[in-house]
């Protein structure tokens, strides 16, 4: 790979002003220059688990190859679809940076949480965080021949109608959807689709947007619900059919931080000095790096996973196969 691929974006390594007086400054965000499909994920992340990994990551991988797909994580602030979030916004994303801290081609852009917080020092409420304002955001930043994607669960698009202004969210990403139960199925997109507002042409152009993964089961409030009362010891977690989706170092942190009611009392507080360090995908000069990881990973047939291989049947290009234990950090990996 040539260094000049490596390079981020020029138009988006800066901080950018808002479009609107007393709008928050957009938070920069560095891409490599190869990337032509930019898939945003967004998500409360509450906590992030197996599946906010694995599907995402080896969908866009397989559907736009690790030099040409990216994937961009953006933890939401406050969804205007969910009561609120349980976890502290800090503590949200140090979760989530060790979740996806494997190779691959991702990154997180914090936008929404820096726009809530931009609103708190000015002394506003923060509002919900609406997928439209933040997409239009990160195309105001990202240069235009990079084409955008919005993935979303099945199970969204059942409300995708009632989201604001959903038609300009379509215009400027175009979504991809991630199977997820109950709606595993084309019919069952097909179903979900609101006919009073759909066209019969909208619903048929839905069922060309499924990615090519396997059915999603594990839920962040599931898994919440299960915390209390879990062993101290993280990895003791894995036993437990409803704790086992997440990471290893979530995990730990989780314990550490007393999130979500591991145990009583409250929880504490994340210090600055305790934030695990941004992703290797985050610093635009080190995307290098990041490319070079893929790459091997994929000729090798190597992914790194915190998973079993029974979990990774069916997982888009990976096939069934033995784990193996990577030294120091107990991570899996799992051989196609």
């Amino acid at each position: 790979m040539s260094k000049r691929s490596a390079k981020p974006a020029a138009s988006a390594t800066r901080p950018v002003q808002g479009g609107k007086p007393g709008e928050a400054p957009i938070t920069p965000l560095g891409i490599p220059r190869d990337v032509k499909t930019l898939v945003v994920f967004g998500g409360s992340f509450d906590p992030p688990h197996f599946m906010h990994v694995v599907a995402p990551i080896t969908t866009v991988v397989r559907l736009y190859g690790p030099k040409e797909g990216w994937l961009l994580y953006v933890p939401a602030a406050r969804s205007p679809h969910k009561r609120s979030v349980v976890a502290p916004d800090d503590h949200r994303l140090a979760m989530l940076r060790l979740a996806i801290d494997i190779p691959g081609p991702r990154s997180i852009w914090t936008d929404e949480l820096d726009r809530a917080r931009w609103q708190r020092e000015h002394k506003h409420k923060p509002p919900p965080s609406y997928t439209i304002d933040t997409l239009r955001r990160l195309r105001s930043i990202v240069p235009a021949r990079v084409k955008l994607r919005l993935l979303i669960g099945s199970d969204q698009v059942w409300e995708f109608h009632r989201w604001r202004q959903p038609r300009e969210i379509i215009r400027l990403a175009e979504p991809l959807v991630l199977m997820r139960e109950p709606t595993e199925r084309v019919s069952s997109v097909f179903s979900a689709l609101d006919d009073g507002f759909w066209t019969r042409e909208e619903k048929r152009a839905w069922c060309t947007r499924l990615a090519p993964n396997f059915p999603l089961e594990a839920a962040s409030t599931s898994v919440r619900e299960a915390i209390p009362g879990a062993p101290r010891n993280a990895e003791s977690w894995k036993r437990r059919k409803a704790l086992r989706d997440l990471p290893t170092p979530v995990a730990r942190h989780i314990i550490a931080h007393n999130l979500y009611g591991f145990r009583e009392g409250p929880a504490l507080r994340l210090a600055p000095e305790s934030m695990p360090r941004a992703l290797t995908g985050d610093a635009p000069d080190a995307m290098e790096r990041v490319r070079r990881s893929v790459l091997s990973n994929l000729a090798t047939g190597f992914l790194p996973m915190n998973t079993s291989p029974k979990r990774l049947k069916g997982a888009t290009s990976l096939r069934e196969s033995t784990p193996r234990r990577t030294r120091g950090n107990g991570r899996r990996r799992s051989r196609s």
